[in-house]
């Protein structure tokens, strides 16, 4: 789904499959260039790959522009917003229909306190933010 605040270069060019890894693939240049299979890779990540579709010939994929670094990051700023906010809903959903604070920090990875902490916390963010714009 594309909305107008997106780069059209960002939609438009394929990220290699290891763009997201910058720790194991510190020279992905990010912009796929192939697809072995249904792997999309840039070159870098091409040129060192193992056992990434291993038989299966390599399929050049037309040009396309740079992904845009910077508007990565922006893209990504708006949907990590946009998660928090579902994820606040969730939460405040759950509490209101009697679900236990330690059910949600199972669900969540974290202990009981650590969920209670951080909901209970941001619904008093929020209702601040909230009041701050209504004036």
């Amino acid at each position: 789904m594309t909305r107008r605040w997106r780069q059209h270069d960002v939609d438009k060019a394929i990220r290699c499959q290891h763009a997201t890894d910058p720790v194991l693939r510190p020279g992905c240049t990010v912009t796929a260039t192939v697809r072995v299979g249904p792997i999309p890779l840039c070159s870098s990540c091409h040129s060192r790959r193992s056992s990434v579709g291993k038989g299966q010939p390599s399929v050049a994929l037309p040009a396309s522009p740079t992904i845009d670094l910077l508007a990565w990051i922006g893209t990504s700023q708006r949907a990590a917003d946009q998660a928090e906010q579902t994820l606040l809903a969730a939460v405040a959903r759950a509490r209101q229909n009697g679900t236990s604070w330690t059910q949600i920090g199972t669900q969540l990875g974290v202990s009981r306190q650590a969920a209670q902490q951080r909901f209970t916390r941001a619904s008093v963010d929020e209702s601040t933010n909230r009041a701050t714009r209504a004036h």
